[in-house]
C-alpha cells in the first residue's frame, strides 16, 4: 500500500492500563492502534485497527490527558562491544582489579572479551 503512511504522525504512548501502544495523531485526536510495534507499522506501510481515541491537548507537543503518557518514538537496542585488547592493557586491568581472577577469567576465556554494554 504505497503512500498509506504519507503525512501520518506516529507516536508511542502508554495507555491507561499501562500498555504501550502506537497511535496516530490527526485532527486533534490520537487514534490508538492495536499494536505496540512502531517499526513494524512503518515496515508494513499500513495502520492496524483503531482500538481507542484520545483527545490531544496540544497539537504541537501532542500532550495527552492523564493517565496517557507520550513515550520516546523508538527504543534503542542494546549494543555489546567486543574485541581484542593489548597485553599491557590486560596487565593494567588485572593490577587495578580487586578480584584478579575476574579479569584473568575474561582474558583467558574462548569467547571475545566484552568491553561495554550500551543503548545504541
Amino acid at each position: 500500500m504505497t503512500g498509506a503512511l504519507t503525512g501520518v504522525r506516529l507516536l508511542r504512548v502508554r495507555d491507561r492500563d499501562g500498555r504501550i501502544r502506537v497511535g496516530v495523531a490527526r485532527d486533534g485526536e490520537l487514534e490508538v492502534l492495536a499494536t505496540d510495534d512502531i517499526v513494524g507499522t512503518l515496515q508494513r506501510g499500513e495502520l492496524s485497527e483503531v482500538v481507542d481515541r484520545v483527545p490531544i491537548l496540544d497539537r504541537e507537543s501532542c500532550a495527552l490527558p492523564d493517565p496517557w503518557r507520550l513515550l520516546v518514538p523508538l527504543v534503542a537496542p542494546e549494543t555489546w562491544a567486543a574485541g581484542v585488547t593489548y597485553e599491557r592493557s590486560r596487565s593494567a586491568r588485572i593490577h587495578e582489579s580487586r578480584v584478579v581472577d575476574v579479569y584473568d577469567l575474561v582474558y583467558e576465556d574462548e569467547r571475545p572479551e566484552l568491553f561495554l554494554k550500551d543503548a545504541a
